[in-house]
C-alpha cells in the first residue's frame, strides 16, 4: 500500500523514478516497529526472506495454528519442551523482537501461543501462510532457503524410526506431500510414497525415505534442528557410514552441520 502511494506521488507530483526509489529505500531501511499490548516490547517484522524465517514458516505450515477471532493467535505445539525453549522461542525473539510464553498443553504436549496482530497479519496476509499448504513463492527461493524450509517441515511433521534407518513425513493433505516430494527432488532426494493410511484415529498420507543412500542424502542436504530427531538422524548416519567404510560401497561424505542457532 505504501509503495502504491509512492506511485501516485510520482504521477501527481511529477517525481522521477530515481526519486521514488530513493524515497522507498529510505522508508524500507528505516527502523519500523509495531506497538503491542505490552509496554515492555515492540514488534519488528522481517524485511527479507532468510533461512531462519524459512525454517519457522516450514514448521508453521507443517504443524502450526492460526486463529483470527478477537486474538490474532499464533500457536505451535510440540512434545519436547526443550525444543520450544531452546530453538523456537529464541527464533521468534530473533525474528520479531518479542518474548513468547510456553504453556502446558493436552497430554504430554507443550505449546507456544501468543496473540500479536502484526505477526499474525505478516504470516497470513503478507506471506500467505496456511497450515498444510505450501505457498507458491517457495518455488522462487534459492537453495539455502528451500533447505531450511524443508527442515522446518521435517522437524514439525517428520520422524526418524528408532529401529531402522527410515524417515517419514506425514500430513492429512495429499497435495502438500506431493509438493514436498518435488522440493526434495531438487536436492536429488527421492522418497517413497505418498502412502495412504486409515485407522480409528483418522486418515492421512506419508512419504518415506528408507534406502541408506537416500537417507544419507537427506541428512547431508536437509538435516534437522530438532533436539530428538537430529540425534536419531546422526546416530543412523554414523551406523551407515561405519558399515559402508568396512565394505565396498563408498559413503556420501561427511554430514555437514546445518544448524544456525
Amino acid at each position: 500500500m505504501l509503495y502504491k502511494l509512492l506511485i501516485l506521488w510520482k504521477k501527481y507530483c511529477n517525481k522521477t523514478e530515481k526519486e521514488v526509489q530513493e524515497k522507498w529505500n529510505g522508508i524500507f531501511n528505516n527502523d519500523i516497529y509495531f506497538v503491542t499490548h505490552s509496554k515492555r516490547q515492540n514488534t519488528v517484522l522481517p524485511k527479507t526472506i532468510t533461512p531462519k524465517l524459512c525454517y519457522l514458516i516450514g514448521w508453521l505450515i507443517g504443524d502450526g495454528h492460526f486463529q483470527e477471532v478477537h486474538s490474532y493467535t499464533v500457536k505451535i505445539s510440540e512434545k519436547n519442551k526443550y525444543q520450544l525453549n531452546l530453538i523456537l522461542k529464541p527464533l521468534i525473539k530473533d525474528l520479531f523482537g518479542i518474548d513468547v510464553p510456553i504453556f502446558i498443553g493436552y497430554g504430554n504436549n507443550y505449546r507456544i501461543q501468543f496473540g500479536n496482530k502484526a505477526v499474525y497479519r505478516f504470516f497470513r496476509n503478507v506471506l500467505k501462510i496456511k497450515v498444510g499448504e505450501i505457498p507458491k513463492w517457495i518455488k522462487g527461493l534459492d537453495t539455502t532457503n528451500k533447505r531450511f524450509f524443508l527442515k522446518g517441515i521435517f522437524d514439525s511433521e517428520g520422524c526418524v524410526v528408532k529401529g531402522r534407518n527410515r524417515l517419514t513425513i506425514s500430513q492429512a493433505k495429499l497435495s502438500f506431500l506431493k509438493k514436498v516430494i518435488k522440493l526434495l527432488n531438487e536436492f536429488n532426494i527421492y522418497p517413497n510414497g505418498p502412502t495412504f493410511h486409515k485407522t480409528k484415529l483418522g486418515e492421512w498420507y506419508s512419504i518415506k525415505i528408507e534406502s541408506k543412500k537416500e537417507f544419507l542424502k537427506f541428512a547431508k542436504n536437509i538435516g534437522s534442528d530438532h533436539i530428538d530427531k537430529s540425534r536419531l538422524l546422526q546416530g543412523w548416519v554414523m551406523k551407515i557410514e561405519k558399515k559402508w567404510s568396512s565394505g565396498s560401497s563408498a559413503p556420501l561424505g561427511k554430514i555437514s552441520e546445518m544448524a544456525f542457532w
